[in-house]
């Protein structure tokens, strides 16, 4: 058989390419030379698609280039350039190794070297190409510019990188060429046009890198070469298209402007004028004059096939355009030091405004912060300590979303302290049928020159909302009756023809004037039109209805998603309208200046049913100091109801239900807090500290407290308070409270945890030293910082006609004074203090005793000048009130125990080992008019406390520790013996008797009840025993 046999892969496609291997070999070049030469001239690796063909068979994972690539490789000059850097690194390696250290600087002298000019020119053959390959290059370049000087890469390369994007930066300012701005998570995008082409690049933080060990930094710095040429080039061309001189340097008169009489002095004299370039504040030095310049006006002509409407709309571009490049002309700016100086300086200044900042900042200010002119101050702080009253006070946002939205927005949402609205996003445009957030639309109204629609006022608009609903309510209503009536008025019409035909009477015909239907040319040209579309859908071929199909697909797709945004956004804003609603927040969330607009009549000196002619306004700001065990959960209840008719701001505690109690209160504690926050009422538990609570508060509040009889105020502490100080647990017997008093000194701790609860507890809780001898010269001075700050210091034994005085001090109206008793003690755990032992608890409280003292001479003072006839008329008709929400509201007309009360939400706290904090039952048909009152007058401190907002964690959290005591307290009795009153509060839901059960001990006898034989083992048991032999069991 004659002709040459044909060999296998040699033929076809697997001619036209190379393994790297091989290409490698072919150019005498090692891997990482062979990379970065491909990097340079643009030659990337080729999927072949045969590539098992091309491999020979092979399956093996082969890295292949094009052979026409490689070929193109042999005649670069740089490969020579290459082979001598390897020469030069092997004899300076040498000369070191001999140390023949003239060898080594002459070879160093010798070094061989490159440039990238012809590679640049050969990659990009016109300058367009050069800039619309531009963006990898900026990026790349701000991202070593921000390099710390590590080992990572060479110093020069930073310095060169620096020195590059300064001059772009300068540059866009010069042409105002920056179009958008959007700051991210990764950094901070920017997109100019220039010569008609959009650039974006990506500008990281200034934060110090964590170099990933991922990352091979020789290939980053392979490309930032190749870069730094291109942005060379660059920047020389455009620089000179605006008739700047490059290198840049800054005008003269700028120059003198920034020059600085400590410049000799300076650190890095060597940047220092590259630091001056980089500070963006001056405008920079041009080839020829200004003045010299001819700015010609060209004339618009229509591009060959463009109409007279396209040469309009690119006119009214390029207006649009110009408009923006003057955004800022005439503002001045200040940056505060946390502000990102760079950024913000380089957008103002792209849009013609004037910026500068603290000299201890950065070098380059021009201005002072006092200098008059300024007209927006850029703050990132909650508050600033020194303000100037002709100036806004704005967040940085601001500037970035007037570029985007193209006009200068209102600095309203801007302010201090103001939650700001959402950055958009300029890169994403919506088309048409896409889903467009609310802010987007508010921003094209503004832009087309309307005004947005008005935010609803908190007030007003939802009272009004609330009657338009039951408006809408009664309507509904009527609508339903008329209905009802129509449809039984037809069912007697119909019963009444049934029964005539059934007596086989004629039934009556009666005819009515037909009326003419009047049709809709409107209408009727839509069905048309839609009718056509239907049958040309029917008249589709099967590829075409295909197509159809998925474009349609595609369409009803992209408006499900709109409407799910859509549902979703308005879900949010529902929720957030509710919460609103139902926190109940002051409008000025920054100011106590809201009042209630009601004017409450004000009584007469002797007669409060008289008339009514004179009128005052209710003071709202009111700052009630809680003191301990002193019915201060009823008033508390009373101050939360208040605020809440009124809408006023609370200023609350942050996870617990106290200011951190004992330590002394703090304004950091309070809820939410930021520098400059003012509210309306502060009553939650707190050790008093009046310089930080005056801080917080109007300068005209209103100082109220309450004290109660030390006495008694020392037997319900000890009550409620005793299992928390460790040192009453050492106290023998049952009556720990007489064996205390018999010798207090004995047992008390003044340095022991919780020590104070124990001893003048009133005096601590208004910040003072409890343990201070009564004729300490410091007591005297306590009560009379107390007397001098507060304006009312209300009784607990006289509470009702402590209100009536607070009703009068403050202008309320007696509706706000109705209450019910809160937190009170059950009768059988009250210890009756015997004459002797209350003597003792006075002695022991003596400071308390001195305070109550004082006070209790000021309030009769007070009730005297009120009048006792009045006082006594106003008193009966508060109880006669009280009495008849009692009676309205209170299942029983009275308190029940725990173990009674039925809802969960109406469980008061209770002590640790105790259940003895009484509570109430909602009546179940309570009427409408008084459900919502009733609930709220019932409801306990921590519940009201959570339903107004506050996060109760550490409470909550502490209410579990207390659980897990309790049941420890039940289980470690002694001996398996637990108190009586322990035992039913922790364990029993039922008694049984058990005969053969060998337990010891009886209920009332001895005061112990012994545990079933399954609970003494350590079984969970609910069920204790009786001693049936005791004949007092």
């Amino acid at each position: 058989m004659g002709g040459l046999q044909k060999k296998k892969y040699e033929r076809g496609s697997v001619t036209n390419y190379i393994t790297r291997n091989k290409a490698r070999k072919k150019l005498r070049l090692s891997l990482p030379d062979f990379r970065r030469l491909c990097i340079l001239k643009g030659i990337y690796p080729h999927e072949p698609k045969h590539k098992k063909k091309v491999n020979k068979g092979s399956t093996a994972p082969r890295t292949f280039y094009l052979i026409k690539d490689i070929r193109f490789l042999l005649h670069e000059p740089i490969v020579g350039k290459f082979r001598d850097y390897k020469v030069f690194v092997r004899k300076l390696k040498k000369a070191y190794g001999k140390t023949e250290w003239s060898a080594v600087e002459r070879l160093r002298e010798n070094k061989p070297t490159y440039k990238l000019d012809h590679i640049i020119k050969e990659r990009y053959p016109s300058f367009i190409d050069a800039l619309r390959d531009i963006d990898d290059a900026l990026c790349m370049c701000f991202l070593f510019s921000t390099f710390a000087r590590t080992g990572k890469c060479h110093v020069q390369t930073i310095q060169l990188c620096r020195r590059l994007t300064v001059e772009w930066m300068n540059y866009v300012v010069a042409a105002r060429a920056l179009r958008k701005v959007f700051i991210s998570i990764k950094g901070i995008y920017y997109q100019a046009e220039v010569m008609g082409q959009l650039i974006t690049w990506l500008v990281p933080y200034q934060f110090s890198h964590d170099h990933p060990t991922d990352v091979d930094y020789r290939v980053m710095a392979t490309f930032t070469e190749l870069y730094t040429t291109l942005l060379g080039f660059i920047n020389f061309r455009l620089y000179h298209s605006l008739n700047l001189l490059y290198p840049p340097k800054l005008d003269s008169k700028a120059e003198c402007e920034l020059k600085e009489e400590n410049e000799e002095d300076y650190a890095l004299n060597s940047e220092c004028y590259l630091e001056k370039l980089s500070a963006l504040s001056a405008s920079l030095a041009r080839m020829v004059s200004s003045a010299e310049e001819e700015e010609a006006q060209l004339d618009q002509f229509p591009v060959e096939g463009e109409d007279m409407e396209k040469l309009e709309a690119r006119e009214r571009e390029q207006k649009e355009q110009e408009a923006q490049k003057k955004l800022f002309d005439g503002l001045k700016f200040f940056l505060n030091r946390e502000v990102p100086r760079e950024s913000l300086a380089f957008v103002i200044r792209c849009f013609g405004g004037e910026v500068s900042w603290d000299k201890s900042v950065c070098i380059g200010s021009t201005y002072e912060v006092t200098e008059e002119t300024i007209t927006h101050h850029i703050v990132d702080r909650p508050n600033a300590s020194t303000q100037y009253i002709n100036r806004y006070y704005i967040q940085p946002q601001w500037v970035y979303d007037c570029i985007n939205a193209k006009i200068v927005l209102p600095v309203e949402d801007y302010f201090l302290g103001v939650t700001l609205p959402p950055h958009l996003s300029p890169f994403v445009e919506e088309k048409e049928g896409d889903y467009m957030p609310p802010e987007k639309v508010k921003i094209m109204a503004l832009q087309r020159g309307e005004k947005p629609a008005q935010e609803q006022e908190d007030e007003e608009e939802e009272d009004e909302d609330e009657d338009e609903e039951e408006e809408e309510d009664d309507n509904d209503d009527e609508e339903e009756d008329e209905e009802e009536d129509e449809e039984e008025s037809e069912e007697k019409n119909l019963k009444k023809m049934e029964k005539q035909r059934s007596q086989g009477k004629s039934l009556q015909v009666k005819v009515t004037p037909g009326k003419m239907k009047v049709e809709n040319p409107e209408r009727l040209e839509q069905e048309e039109k839609a009718e056509e579309k239907r049958l040309a859908i029917m008249m589709m071929k099967k590829k075409e209805k295909y197509l159809y199909d998925k474009i349609m697909f595609g369409k009803k797709r992209k408006i499900r998603e709109a409407n799910k945004l859509t549902a979703k956004r308005k879900a949010h804003d529902d929720a957030e309208k509710a919460n609103k609603k139902k926190t109940r927040k002051v409008p000025v969330p920054y100011s106590c200046a809201h009042r209630p607009s009601q004017l409450h009549p004000k009584p007469t000196a002797n007669d409060s049913h008289q008339t009514h002619g004179q009128t005052c306004t209710a003071k709202v700001d009111v700052m009630f100091m809680k003191t301990h065990k002193t019915a201060s959960s009823t008033f508390l209840n009373i101050l939360f109801r208040f605020g809440e008719k009124h809408r006023l701001k609370f200023a609350f505690p942050d996870s617990r239900n106290d200011f951190f109690y004992p330590s002394l209160f703090e304004r950091s504690q309070v809820k939410d807090y930021r520098s400059g926050m003012c509210f309306n009422i502060m009553c939650n538990h707190m050790r008093f500290n009046a310089p930080e609570v005056a801080k917080l508060l109007p300068m005209d509040t209103s100082y109220i407290t309450i004290l109660r009889d030390p006495a008694e105020l020392f037997e319900s502490s000890f009550h409620y308070f005793g299992r928390l100080v460790p040192f009453t647990w050492r106290i023998p017997g049952d009556d720990k409270l007489t064996e205390f008093l018999r010798d207090p000194l004995y047992y008390f701790d003044p340095e022991g945890f919780n020590s104070f609860y124990l001893k003048n507890l009133l005096f601590f809780d208004f910040g003072q030293d409890n343990t201070l001898e009564l004729d300490d010269a410091r007591v005297e001075e306590g009560i009379k910082s107390i007397t001098d700050r507060f304006q009312l210091v209300m009784l607990v034994e006289y509470f009702e006609e402590s209100l009536i005085l607070l009703k009068d001090a403050l202008c309320w109206e007696m509706d706000d004074l109705l209450f019910f008793k809160l937190n009170a003690r059950k009768g059988s755990t009250v210890s009756k203090l015997t004459p002797e032992l209350r003597a003792r608890a006075l002695e022991w409280n003596a400071i308390d005793w001195k305070l109550y003292q004082h006070f209790n001479q000021t309030f009769w003072k007070k009730v005297d000048a009120y009048g006792k006839r009045r006082m006594a008329q106003e008193v009966a008709e508060l109880r006669r009130r009280n009495a008849e929400m009692a009676s309205i509201c209170i299942e029983g007309g009275h308190a029940v125990e725990p173990g009674s009360i039925q809802e969960t939400a109406m469980q008061p706290w209770q002590p640790i080992g105790e259940k003895s904090i009484m509570g109430y039952n909602l009546k179940k048909n309570v009427d409408k008019a008084h459900q919502k009152l009733c609930r709220k007058m019932l409801m306990p401190e921590l519940q009201y406390l959570t339903e107004l907002g506050v996060n109760l964690w550490i409470t909550k959290l502490w209410g579990h520790v207390r659980d897990i005591i309790n049941w420890n307290i039940f289980l470690r009795s002694d001996r398996g013996n637990i108190d009586v009153k322990v035992a039913e509060t922790l364990a029993p839901r039922r008694w049984r008797t058990d005969p053969d059960d060998d337990g010891t001990g009886c209920g009332r006898r001895c005061g112990r009840v012994a545990l079933s034989g399954d609970v003494a083992r350590g079984v969970r048991n609910d069920v204790l025993q009786i001693d049936e032999s005791c004949p007092e069991c």
